[in-house]
């Protein structure tokens, strides 16, 4: 009899097993049709123009993508697009609080120096310095910096964005040879480089123009103006105004205002008023 009802008990502590890993395999896969689905979806809203679908879409497959696991790579996938599509809309608080927890789990998923994290802070830097807030971009340009040199990649192009972003950031505060300083760099770096980036090489030949007039170096700045006006033409930047930074005339002058302190790789803080997700 003993062994009659162990029997049975062996047999239902399996079916129970069973039951339970046919169950989560289930949810997996329901999770990641739901993830795939919102993708497709979303990225065929974005193709038509439509970024109010596009965003819903995004946001039903980013809630999927969180189902995974922040180890997921569909995770960080998914936050940086929805955030793309909201930094296209001016939506920058929404923004900020997707990327800042991009930083997060990328920190924790790779660690605090590594070349995802540099990654994302420079888009962080970006997305700051787009929006006129010139410290916090400073603060993120530095980190990405520091991060590309501890890696030895110091003069790769993704270290040139750094430079070249935190150029325009500090040019824009009115720190002029510290600004001077990381757009020589950058330039130096995109000049060495085959794979150079030449619409990024004029754009920094374009702002560090302005800089050394600023600076009253009026030489040095015609030459830098001629290398900038030659290589705008030759690679079709001119007439595209949404790459340029802002006159110098408008922006060293004035008094900018006071953004929050920037946030670091390892306890980023998204801005008071970023919605929760």
């Amino acid at each position: 009899m003993n062994r009659n009802v162990s029997r049975i008990l062996g047999i239902v502590v399996a079916l129970v097993i069973v039951a339970v890993i046919g169950w989560q395999l289930l949810q997996s896969f329901l999770t990641q049709r739901q993830f795939d689905e919102g993708r497709a979806r979303g990225e065929a809203a974005l193709e038509a123009g439509d970024f109010v679908e596009a965003e819903s879409q995004l946001e039903q497959s980013l809630e999927a993508a969180r189902g995974l696991g922040e180890q997921d790579p569909r995770y960080d996938e998914s936050l940086l697009k929805l955030g793309e599509v909201r930094e296209a809309q001016g939506k920058f608080n929404d923004t900020e609080y997707l990327y800042l927890e991009a930083l997060r789990t990328r920190v924790a998923r790779f660690g605090a120096v590594s070349q995802p994290v540099a990654d994302m802070q420079t888009r962080l830097g970006n997305a700051y310095l787009l929006q006129d807030e010139w410290l916090n971009a400073e603060g993120l340009y530095s980190q990405a910096i520091d991060t590309w040199d501890q890696l030895g990649s110091s003069e790769t192009m993704a270290a040139a964005s750094a430079h070249l972003g935190l150029g325009r950031a500090m040019a824009a505060q009115g720190k002029l040879d510290k600004a001077e300083i990381s757009l020589r760099r950058a330039a130096g770096i995109l000049e060495k480089s085959e794979e150079g980036d030449k619409r990024q090489l004029a754009l920094a030949y374009k702002v560090l123009g302005e800089v050394l007039d600023q600076r009253g170096m009026t030489a040095d700045a015609a030459k830098i103006r001629e290398q900038a006006q030659a290589l705008r033409a030759a690679t079709g930047l001119d007439g595209m105004p949404n790459l340029e930074l802002p006159s110098l005339d408008q922006t060293a002058t004035a008094a900018p205002a006071e953004p929050a302190q920037a946030p670091t790789p390892l306890a980023p803080t998204p801005s008071a008023n970023t919605p929760a997700m």
